[in-house]
């Protein structure tokens, strides 16, 4: 709840962001060698306290404080990596995998920009959907969870529909908003890393992804997806009336001793409107520029 609380505003949010904020015109090179050595300078910095880190493992040990600052470097490492995709974008290469996360490759530099300005009016478009995927979550839960008896069904009465209509076309609108959860989660799960540094972020990246990266991600969406179709049974309990997972998920698990008072309270749901409303505070007080700092080793416990 925590992680996919976050992510409800997040995902959307960053999106939209990164669409309003998207680079408007390429740069000279003589531009781009100015901001590559600026790079190479923070970059020169995280390899120095990287070496103290080192010197520290091998003369004390890992405490707590050497745990943290290895959780903050590894922070400053993906800031820095995309500080580089940002600056690959305004100054676009042959090789267009650097820019969109593509493996396709062009000679043309322009034709390269273009893939980049097409992308960033998609991450916009996805944005506005996800607000609106986002919102569609929180008044499902309003409505129909959090009043009993439930003021509408609302998103039950859709899928109800959509399936009369065809009967796909209402799987597949149930389908969105599940995955829709579990895509929340991850992103929650890298914002809050980044944000709170609690533990390691590992984002995925197309041709730079670790092994214990893809393990992490892929018991987080494990994890989630027991969670996200826990939370869909109840949330979507008229349209899976009578099925399998309704039987289990949305009957059964209620009456575990210990869990049932948790799911009767609603103390699952208050977590995540309280992160929810956390985090859209944090993000717009915040606002979409870090903490600006004059040397990389400002970051770190002394």
């Amino acid at each position: 709840m925590i992680f996919c609380g976050a992510g409800l505003v997040a995902l959307p949010l960053d999106m939209i962001r990164e669409f309003l904020g998207r680079p408007k015109t390429t740069i000279p090179k003589s531009e781009y060698m100015t901001r590559a050595k600026a790079l190479g300078n923070k970059a020169k910095g995280i390899m120095e306290t990287a070496a103290k880190l080192r010197k520290e493992d091998r003369e004390v040990g890992r405490g707590r404080k050497w745990r943290q600052n290895y959780r903050l470097l590894n922070q400053e490492v993906l800031l820095l990596e995309e500080e580089e995709k940002k600056l690959e974008l305004v100054y676009p290469q042959v090789d267009l995998s650097m820019v969109a996360g593509i493996s396709a490759v062009s000679t043309d530099p322009d034709y390269a920009w273009a893939v980049t300005v097409m992308i960033f009016y998609l991450k916009g478009a996805f944005g506005v959907v996800g607000v609106v995927l986002s919102v569609c979550w929180l008044l499902q839960i309003l409505l129909y969870i959090f009043v009993y008896p439930p003021i509408t069904p609302f998103l039950n009465i859709l899928f109800i529909k959509l399936d009369g209509a065809f009967p796909l076309f209402g799987t597949v609108a149930f389908g969105i908003f599940c995955f829709y959860l579990i895509g929340c989660v991850i992103k929650g799960a890298t914002k809050v890393g980044l944000n709170l540094v609690v533990f390691t972020v590992h984002p995925m990246r197309v041709g730079g992804t670790l092994m214990s990266s893809f393990l992490f991600n892929v018991a987080l969406v494990l994890l989630a997806t027991q969670a996200a179709i826990q939370f869909c049974s109840q949330a979507f309990e008229l349209y899976a009336d009578n099925s399998a997972i309704q039987k289990i998920w949305g009957g059964q698990i209620l009456y575990i001793m210990g869990l049932k008072y948790l799911y009767r309270l609603h103390v699952f749901y208050y977590s995540l409107f309280a992160f929810v409303g956390l985090t859209a505070a944090f993000l717009f007080i915040r606002g979409p520029d870090r903490w600006k700092r004059y040397k990389v080793e400002d970051a770190y416990v002394v």
